[in-house]
């Protein structure tokens, strides 16, 4: 009986130790935000972009975009996000918000810009590794990503000739 109270004891004691370890780490892991202005944040995220470190930026900015989607930077918060997610090559993420971008901004000073970043995507999008590593020819590859991409960029040459 002596024999079980301990093994039982010891058990509670392994338990406890695991759980205490696990949550001694947690902090660690998590990346913390911290509680600066808005404007500092951004400054943060520009200077990572800058940097080329757009994992972190995305990270910032679109915490930025979840918190204050009405601010006086929101709108180029958005624009940033999807140059990161474009320079990241987080395409299938690029898409939808230039998509919501343009939805929502139809008359934004850099409309243009968005849609070149959208024929940019569009045309990353169209490039497949394998098919290239296997030469594959282009007749029988998907054109799609890349007809999208020509009517983006025409779109811009179209309605926007003035655009640098």
């Amino acid at each position: 009986m002596l024999n079980i109270k301990k093994i039982k004891g010891l058990y509670a004691v392994a338990l406890v130790s695991i759980v205490l370890t696990g949550c001694a780490s947690a902090p660690d892991e998590l990346e913390r935000i911290e509680d600066r202005s808005p404007q500092a944040r951004y400054t943060e995220a520009k200077d990572l972009v800058n940097n080329g470190l757009y994992s972190r930026a995305i990270n910032i900015l679109t915490d930025l975009e979840t918190r204050y989607p009405f601010g006086p930077l929101s709108r180029q918060v958005q624009i940033d996000l999807i140059f990161a997610f474009y320079k990241s090559g987080r395409y299938d993420e690029a898409l939808p918000a230039i998509d919501r971008f343009m939805r929502l901004n139809p008359s934004h000073p850099q409309i243009d810009y968005v849609i070149f970043m959208r024929g940019m995507v569009n045309s990353e999008t169209g490039v497949n590794p394998f098919q290239e590593a296997f030469g594959i020819e282009d007749a029988d590859k998907d054109m799609e990503a890349t007809r999208d991409a020509f009517n983006d960029f025409k779109k811009i040459v179209n309605q926007y000739p003035q655009s640098t």
